[in-house]
């Protein structure tokens, strides 16, 4: 009788967990990443035990008693005179070693150049074997999820020229700007750079005239925001972004939210959200930003005692800047106003008043820290290569555009243009008298008029501009506040 062909080596991965009622899984696959995957969503384990279960496939057939073996165990190799040996697991896991076959040797090969090389050749036929066990590494399938197009470019996903080169230039580019406006090089990491969206419109020099305890800005104030090409994100997230380079296209998504990863937050570790200084942020998970909480409490609590602040942390990666924490937000602003009336030669401040809710013992007002005891290691410091040392008349190159400041908010609250300033009248100040909102309406609006002479923009080609006919007709005489909410500025 003919024995049937016997399957000496089977590639069937066998799963070795019991189920919830006791019983043998016994799954098979052909592959050991499908096993590795039914173990991980059915037994919620990655542990994959070798000897068991699969894994008795591939190593060597147990020899068996002479008393029990048969004539046809001897004929089909399971006999002790005659026993198979099959591999062991560690050496089929091993990429296959191919030998080329002894007919191609004579044959010519043809390089990449072109040239044709036999057995006396210049170069030798080498053939790369397959690595198969690489594709262990690619477990699961990577999700399926909608990504942001562009209203821009719809063809394109959103903000794709931030991966570009040409986006980090531009974003460098724009805080390098930002930083030499207060009077300090891109390289300086010592002081916080508060940098809110209610200063953009009225410049550093305006800030600085303007800085009281009244009017500093609250620590949840709305933080400058920076645009390129077709995307907007506020600036901190940015600088975070634009951090560490080059980026991958997982970390895209997550910068965009609309992966199903790991949401991403700009952490400051110096832990001011109104801060721009790109050594003070970095980019890492929601979850690990939100650690750093304790670290501030811990700052300010070392503080209040009187005791040694460190320079940083030893909870976090990078540490958290520790005796940046334990400034308040007045103090970050009056420091950094000091820093830029040394770059631009201005006079000092003798004293600032001390506000009279301020908790700490001492009150900061310049460098260096009078809380960081002498010989202990000071973060906040200014080296003297990191100040632009420039006259208040050089730093302005170019006609700014004219200090846009509502005059009805008790903090400082500047525009870019003169008709948001018009919206935020009419949405946040109701309650003024219209006598009084038609005077700051007018004054915005011939200093808006003397800013378009000024650069050439109030000739008769511009009349038909929407925003010149309205600074027209507020500059006029018998102007009302019914013209003003003819406008529609809701």
């Amino acid at each position: 009788m003919e024995m049937p062909p016997i399957r000496i080596f089977s590639r069937e991965f066998e799963c070795p967990e019991r189920t919830k009622t006791g019983r043998k899984c016994g799954k098979t696959f052909t592959r050991l990443w499908n096993l590795k995957r039914h173990l991980k969503l059915q037994h919620q384990t990655s542990q994959v035990q070798v000897g068991s279960g699969f894994a008795n496939l591939f190593t060597e057939l147990p020899p068996r008693d002479r008393d029990q073996s048969t004539g046809d165990e001897d004929r089909l190799g399971h006999g002790k005179s005659a026993m198979l040996q099959l591999p062991g697991i560690a050496q089929l896991l091993q990429p296959p070693q191919l030998q080329e076959p002894a007919r191609l040797a004579a044959e010519p090969i043809v390089l990449a150049g072109g040239a044709a090389t036999g057995p006396a050749g210049t170069a030798p036929r080498e053939i790369v074997p397959q690595n198969w066990s690489a594709r262990l590494q690619f477990k699961d399938h990577m999700p399926i999820y909608n990504i942001k197009l562009s209203k821009k470019n719809p063809p394109q996903p959103k903000a794709i020229d931030w991966l570009t080169a040409a986006g980090k230039e531009a974003f460098d580019g724009y805080i390098e700007r930002v930083m030499a406006s207060w009077g300090v090089k891109p390289c300086h990491s010592g002081i916080c750079i508060m940098w809110p969206q209610d200063w953009v419109g009225l410049g550093p020099a305006g800030v600085v005239a303007a800085l009281t305890f009244e009017s500093c800005p609250l620590v949840d104030s709305d933080r400058s925001t920076y645009k390129y090409s077709d995307h907007i994100t506020v600036t901190a997230r940015a600088a975070a972004w634009f951090g560490s380079w080059p980026r991958s296209g997982i970390e895209f998504d997550n910068f965009m939210e609309c992966g199903p990863f790991e949401r991403m937050d700009a952490s400051h570790r110096c832990h001011t959200p109104l801060c721009v200084n790109p050594h003070h942020i970095t980019f890492e998970s929601a979850a690990y930003n939100l650690g750093r909480r304790v670290c501030q409490e811990g700052a300010r609590f070392l503080r209040n005692q009187g005791r040694d602040v460190p320079v940083g942390c030893d909870k976090h990666d990078p540490p958290c800047l520790m005796q940046h924490a334990a400034l308040t937000i007045y103090e970050r602003c009056v420091i950094q106003a000091s820093i830029y009336r040394q770059a631009r030669g201005m006079a000092q401040i003798s004293q600032v008043p001390r506000p009279r809710w301020h908790r700490y013992p001492t009150f900061e007002q310049q460098l260096p820290l009078k809380y960081v005891r002498l010989g202990e290691t000071q973060a906040i410091v200014l080296r003297p290569g990191d100040l632009i040392r420039q006259t208040a008349a050089e730093a302005e190159t170019a006609t700014r555009r004219p200090a846009l400041v509502c005059r009805f908010c008790p903090r400082i609250k500047s525009f870019a243009g003169v008709v948001a300033l018009w919206g935020h009248i009419v949405q946040k100040h109701d309650s003024e008298g219209s006598e009084a909102k038609v005077r700051e309406v007018r004054r915005a609006a011939g200093l808006w008029r003397e800013y378009m002479q000024a650069i050439g923009k109030a000739g008769a080609s511009y009349r038909r501009d929407p925003t010149f006919i309205k600074v027209l007709e507020a500059t006029s005489d018998g102007f009302t506040w019914e013209q003003v909410k003819m406008w529609r500025l809701m």
